[in-house]
Formats: structure tokens, C-alpha cells, sequence
């Protein structure tokens, strides 16, 4: 009673909008991050720290698709200078003194940052920044040349299991087979959260007798690739492997993606269906983690029933899973040629609007641009660019989600992933969900002077 009866004491109903209203009146707000009409953009937040007398100011956009044209209000006066975090560049921008703030307007692009410093011993830069004049817009349409940096590949996580010669058990994921397996064996599961690790499971040697398996897996090949088709197996030395029943020379020829992930190259194949088959003496051991197996290759993916066929080397806008690259887990180069003749005071400017990736590269005539990911995704190609036919070449870079998963998940993203995200099975989605990846809008070639 004595709490809200006292004079200093406001009592509002539980709402944002209240409270923000009330604490406007109550409390002065320090740092103004607004636009336009004065209100608050709660997607930008800040960081502020004083150093030997100068503000330093740290801003960043948490909305991955909004960019802002910010208000940035500061309580102290001074130049206000642009830290580049990509370059290590600074410069002046243009600010204002209003009474004793110092205002900044910035373009705060999609998930976009700034570093600002004021400081009070330079004067506030009040001229505006040259706005560049669009002479001419090249829509860069039609195919692109499609270079891959790594192998293609098919991902194998669904098989039969038996013991030696034993009967065929029904198709399931590769990660359920090995459950049945050590549940027949007598075998605790070891895929689960509260799993001891494996240096407290094995730190005596089991008594479980060892079983022979057999792994059954099928795939298709439309076309078979000039440099034929390897097997991705983690620890390869463990089976054997045959191919429609021929068996494999299992020799190591490196690793791939992963040094515990063995690449042996197969035989025995034709076109059609194929059967490969992995035996091994299964046991108690750490070393005996039953595994999805990939294929890799020079080929292109046909989706329907995952057939290896023959490799385009063009692409076009859009989904590059539609186009053959459905697992693919690399970078994708995409080529063209243009001609340009650039006029003195003129730039050129590369603007990418719409792709996924990790992030995404641009090269012109061999040379690097830059690398970015996140907006603006805008590339200043006029040093790079040369009078008539220029290459100019983006990257794409890719990742294992559509290979590795959980791509057998209800949702193409999940929010949280964690080890029961791959094993599902009262929702697996038997077609795999995947992850459209690429460039998704035809990029433009702007003409600035």
C-alpha cells in the first residue's frame, strides 16, 4: 500500500505502449534511434562506450529483410566519423547540432550494422553526400555458365539391414537400422541427449559378441560419369563393399568434406538400378557408428528417384535444387560475359537482389571484388572492369543442410535443430525437404556517374 500510494509512484496498464509513453515523460531517452515520424525503431539496437572524451557507437539491424533510413540522436556534440568493419576505412559523414545532441542520419540496410565514433574536438561535416546519376540499367538475364567447387552428390540415408544372410529387413533411415541392430544385439542406443559419451561407454571393453551385418542400398545412374562415381563411408576400412554383387576394391583415395569421411571409388555399375552393399563384423566400439553414405561425382541430380545423369554446365535463375544441384553442399560459380565501355566519372555497380546462400562473391575477370552476407548486396566493379568483353563470375556458396539434413523434417527450416531433429520418425517426411538455394532474381548491372 505504502509502494503505490507514494507520489512518485504511476500506475499504467501492462502494455508496451503505456509504459513507453510514461518512461517518455519520466526519463529522458539517452540514444534516439528513430525514423521519419519520431518513432522508436525497436530492431536497431546499440552499444555505446567514452573513449578519452569521444563517443563510440555500435548499431545493429536484427531484421533480416527491413532496412531503415535512421534518425540517430546523440547526447554530445562533435564530428562524427564511419568506422568500415569490412575494410578498416574511416571517413566523415555529415551530421547536425541540435541544441546539445548531435543528429545523424543513416541508410541502415537489412540486417545491416554501423560504427560511429563523435567526436567533440572536430567539427560536425554539414555537406551532403553526392547522389550518384543512373545513366544505364543492364539486366543480366538468360543462362549463366555453372561451375561447381566441389563434387555433386547424392546423399544414401536410407537402407535395408540384415544379419549375414539372414532375411532383408524393410526400408527405413540408416540411423533406425542401427537402432534395431544393437537393440537385437543386446546394445544400449547411443544417439540420444543423456548418451554417456563415447570415452565413458567404451572405457572397458565390451563383452557383447560381434555380428555380422549387411547394409543394403539402392540408386540410379542415368548417364555414368567420365570420371565415374566415388563412395563417401566414414571409416571405410571397416567394410566390405560390393556393387550388384561385385565386390569393391576398398582402397582409400583421400577423404572428403570431413577427414574421417573416406572416399573409395566404385565398380561394378550400370545403368539403371544399382545395388550397393556394406558388410562389416558389428560390434560394442566406438568406432562402429552405423552412418548415412553419400555418392559424389561430376554429374547432375535428377530429382525424381535421385538419378545420376549427365551435367548441363549452364544454369538460369531460380532454385539451383531444380537444376541438378538438389544435395549439392559446395559453392556454385555463375559465369557470364559482358561488354562494357565506360565513360570517365562513370562506375559500374553489380546489385544482387534476391539469392541464399551462406554469403556470396563476386569476381570480374579473375580478380575478387568482395564477399558479403548481408544487404546492400551492391559490388563496385570499376576497377576490376576492363573496356569491352568482361567476365564477371558470382559465387554462390553453399552448405551440407540439403545433404546432411535434417532434411527429412515436416519444415523446411527448423528454429532449433539439435540431435532429435534427425530422427523423427513419427513425422518423417519420406520426399526430402530441402532448402531452395541459388540466385533468385536476375542480378543488375548499374551505370552510375
Amino acid at each position: 500500500d505504502a509502494l503505490f500510494t507514494n507520489k512518485n509512484c504511476i500506475l499504467i496498464s501492462p502494455t508496451i505502449v503505456e509504459l513507453e509513453d510514461v518512461l517518455r515523460e519520466v526519463i529522458e531517452r539517452r540514444i534516439s534511434i528513430s525514423v521519419d515520424a519520431g518513432k522508436e525503431v525497436g530492431q536497431v539496437i546499440y552499444a555505446e562506450r567514452s573513449h578519452q572524451g569521444a563517443t563510440y557507437l555500435m548499431l545493429a539491424n536484427r531484421d533480416r529483410k527491413a532496412g531503415y533510413k535512421l534518425k540517430v540522436t546523440v547526447p554530445t556534440k562533435g564530428g562524427v566519423e564511419m568506422w568500415d568493419m569490412e575494410t578498416g576505412k574511416s571517413y566523415a559523414i555529415p551530421s547536425k547540432i541540435v541544441g546539445e545532441k548531435t543528429l545523424i542520419e543513416l541508410d541502415m540496410p537489412p540486417a545491416g550494422s554501423a560504427a560511429l565514433v563523435i567526436d567533440p574536438k572536430k567539427r560536425p561535416l554539414t555537406s551532403k553526400p553526392v547522389v550518384s546519376e543512373l545513366v544505364k540499367d543492364i539486366l543480366l538475364d538468360g543462362e549463366w555458365k555453372a561451375t561447381r567447387s566441389l563434387e555433386n552428390s547424392i546423399p544414401l540415408d536410407s537402407c535395408q539391414w540384415r544379419f549375414a544372410k539372414g532375411k532383408w529387413s524393410d526400408w527405413m533411415p540408416v540411423s533406425l537400422a542401427q537402432r534395431q541392430i544393437r537393440q537385437e544385439m543386446g546394445m544400449k542406443y547411443t544417439v540420444l541427449e543423456d548418451a554417456p559419451q563415447p570415452w565413458v561407454r567404451y572405457e572397458k571393453p565390451s563383452t557383447i559378441k560381434l555380428r555380422a551385418i549387411e547394409l543394403r542400398f539402392n540408386f540410379q545412374v542415368g548417364t555414368m560419369p567420365e570420371n565415374g562415381i566415388d563412395l563417401v563411408v566414414e571409416s571405410a576400412e571397416l567394410f566390405a563393399i560390393s556393387v550388384n554383387g561385385t565386390p569393391v576394391k576398398n582402397k582409400k583415395k583421400g577423404w572428403w568434406l570431413e577427414k574421417s569421411m573416406d572416399r573409395v571409388s566404385l565398380t561394378g555399375m550400370k545403368q539403371g538400378k544399382n545395388e550397393l552393399i556394406l558388410a562389416c563384423d558389428y560390434r560394442d566400439s566406438y568406432e562402429y557408428e552405423l552412418e548415412e553414405c553419400y555418392l559424389i561425382g561430376d554429374f547432375a541430380v535428377e530429382q525424381e528417384g535421385d538419378k545420376i545423369v549427365k551435367e548441363r554446365g549452364a544454369i538460369t535463375i531460380g532454385d539451383w535444387c531444380n537444376q541438378g544441384y538438389a544435395y549439392y553442399a559446395g559453392n556454385l560459380h555463375y559465369g557470364k560475359d559482358v561488354t562494357l565501355n565506360l565513360k570517365p566519372k562513370e562506375r559500374a555497380i553489380l546489385e544482387i537482389s534476391d539469392y541464399f546462400g551462406a554469403c556470396v562473391a563476386v569476381r570480374v575477370n579473375g580478380k575478387l571484388v568482395s564477399v558479403r552476407g548481408w544487404a546492400p548486396y551492391k559490388f563496385d566493379i570499376t576497377k576490376s572492369a576492363k573496356k569491352g568483353k568482361n567476365h564477371i563470375e558470382i559465387e554462390v556458396c553453399g552448405s551440407p543442410r540439403n545433404l546432411m539434413g535434417p532434411n527429412h523434417a515436416p519444415e523446411k527450416r527448423i528454429k532449433f535443430v539439435a540431435p532429435h531433429s534427425f530422427l523423427m520418425y513419427n513425422k518423417w517426411v519420406e520426399k526430402r525437404n530441402l532448402v531452395p538455394y541459388g540466385l533468385f532474381a536476375e542480378p543488375h548491372l548499374l551505370i552510375e556517374r
